[in-house]
């Protein structure tokens, strides 16, 4: 396979360049003999330590590939595929990150070369593989915004925006008066409350080497900050500045423990300010009411059941005499009697119309069998057609049979897709910063 490259004397024009991609028809045999379904491109860009990677469609027949560093670059490319078509668990492998430039899995070898180690199991490549080393020149690159600019607008987010587009793209939210300055005062307001109270406890428990610096300095220092230099137990009122623990009746005496034993006083206040009430209120009751409602309670419940109970008994009783016995003797042993003697000839016609309606059946079954036979037939020819036909236009589009040129109007029209052609509009619109 062969990556191809607009260079002038190894160096690119642009921070963001499209390359393309041929293979030779030994390879693209090689993909038709594995039955290989989705094939993809594999690019790798290595500047020192750094890494970007991209996995694109074979077919897309081109990408751009955007720089984020001035020097010297090195782009690897190979095919890969999934053994069973999962495109998004070989993303999950190839592209997993754990941060930006920073991937899961190694697929480079100590030599830095595309190695075969990443690959295996599910995931296949070819052997073939091609390398190129590009210089891409610091001038191509955006002018940096000012240092408070890009402070504001990169305020909510973990890493700085990656390009022009993306910056203005958070600019817009940046300055819109309606986002993110109340949101920014609402969250200096309430941050530095917190921490000034988390601090305002620990000076009140007298421990040492608190850090004040969170408190005036909200976006600068984390809550974490606070006690990142602090000890455990390290406290004025517990230990000298040596280490040495004072006497326990020392310690007793200590605004802590006078802290600690107000709170328990106000608790049992208002505890007993909460009982009193409800007792005073019982003793409002009159004495006599008591034993009364402790014997005429059971006795009422006593004879409410007895007298329910009595009621159902007798409903039950009239039900069977009344009602059960003479519809079971007048109509439902009739009918069973009814049932029984006409039970041979409804037999006789039911195994009939059975057995008509099995021989539909099974009839309806074998034309549906016939239909199904033939319908898998014709999918099965027009799959074997559209394998042949994609083969052939892969061929006649990925095949290193000619020059070929790295730009979109080079490729055929269909192949001139909205991503394309987005990505090559952002190419004019959007130059990358240099990290």
């Amino acid at each position: 396979m062969k990556l191809i490259v607009a260079l002038k004397d190894t160096v690119v024009q642009n921070a963001t360049i499209p390359v393309r991609w041929c293979l030779h028809r030994k390879e693209l045999e090689q993909l038709q003999q594995k039955d290989v379904k989705c094939p993809y491109m594999f690019i790798v860009v290595k500047n020192g330590g750094k890494e970007e990677r991209y996995l694109v469609p074979m077919d897309q027949m081109l990408e751009y590939v955007q720089f984020h560093r001035p020097g010297e670059h090195t782009l690897q490319a190979v095919v890969v595929w999934h053994y069973e078509d999962n495109i998004h668990h070989m993303k999950n492998f190839l592209l997993g990150s754990r941060s930006r430039g920073e991937y899961k899995f190694d697929v480079l070898d100590p030599d830095g070369k595309l190695g075969n180690a990443a690959f295996g199991g599910s995931y296949r490549r070819l052997e073939e593989a091609d390398e190129l080393t590009v210089t891409v020149p610091a001038e191509f690159f955006a002018k940096e915004p000012s240092k408070f600019e890009r402070w504001w607008v990169n305020l909510w987010f973990e890493y700085p925006a990656i390009d022009q587009c993306h910056f203005r793209k958070r600019r817009m939210v940046a300055y819109n008066p309606l986002v993110q300055p109340p949101l920014v005062l609402i969250w200096i307001v309430f941050t530095t409350l917190i921490r000034t109270f988390v601090a305002g406890i620990l000076l009140i428990l007298g421990i040492r080497r608190i850090n004040f610096k969170p408190i005036v300095h909200p976006f600068k220092y984390k809550m974490d900050d606070i006690e990142k230099h602090m000890e455990v137990g390290n406290s004025v009122f517990w230990r000298s500045k040596d280490g040495k623990k004072y006497p326990w009746y020392v310690r007793i005496l200590t605004p802590p423990f006078f802290l600690a034993f107000l709170a328990i006083f106000i608790g049992i206040g208002l505890l007993l300010n909460w009982i009193f009430p409800s007792v005073e209120l019982i003793s409002n009751v009159p004495r006599w009411y008591y034993p009364i409602a402790a014997i005429a309670i059971p006795i009422a419940s006593i004879l409410i059941t007895a007298i329910l109970i009595g009621i159902l008994s007798v409903l039950k009783i009239l039900f069977r005499t009344l009602i059960a016995k003479p519809f079971t003797s007048l109509i439902i042993k009739p009918f069973v009697n009814w049932l029984e003697r006409n039970e041979d000839a409804w037999d006789s016609k039911a195994r009939k119309r059975r057995q008509a309606l099995n021989e539909r059946k099974a009839e309806r079954k074998r034309l549906a069998r016939e239909r199904q036979r033939e319908q898998e037939r014709l999918a099965e020819e027009r799959k074997r057609q559209a394998e042949a036909q994609r083969q052939a236009e892969l061929e006649e589009l990925l095949a290193c049979n000619g020059e070929f040129t790295p730009t979109l109007k080079a490729l055929p029209r269909h192949k001139q897709t909205l991503y394309l052609r987005f990505k090559d509009l952002k190419v004019s619109l959007c130059k990358p910063y240099a990290r």
